[in-house]
């Protein structure tokens, strides 16, 4: 019993070093997704598209640009990293289907 009483501080020192190690093995902090990006509406003659672009985008981080329509599915560009270019999606026509279009967005996902 005495032996075992001896060796709890040794086992208390040897956990605290096996914490303290995997601490220093941690990934850095993780970065949310996000970025500095811009989505409107362009308009024409019988037809709304959504287009949009990115400034700056978090390095972990894609955009697309998301055409929400209501009373049906909505239409999205690509997924891009590319800064300063603009993006576009499909476009929509009220006379080819139902619905309405509620405005554009700038969706975020992992890269």
């Amino acid at each position: 019993m005495k032996r075992m009483v001896k060796r709890i501080p040794a086992v208390i020192i040897a956990f605290m070093a096996l914490w303290a190690l995997s601490i220093g093995f941690m990934p850095n902090e993780a970065q949310a997704l996000g970025g500095n990006c811009t989505a409107w509406l362009v308009n024409g003659v019988g037809y709304t598209h959504g287009r949009g672009n990115c400034k700056a985008l978090n390095k972990d981080t894609k955009a697309q640009v998301t055409l929400d329509i209501s009373g049906r599915p909505d239409f999205h560009s690509v997924w891009f990293t590319r800064l300063k270019y603009n993006y576009d999606t499909p476009q929509w026509s009220a006379a080819m289907n139902y619905g309405w279009v509620r405005g554009s967005r700038i969706d975020y996902g992992y890269r």
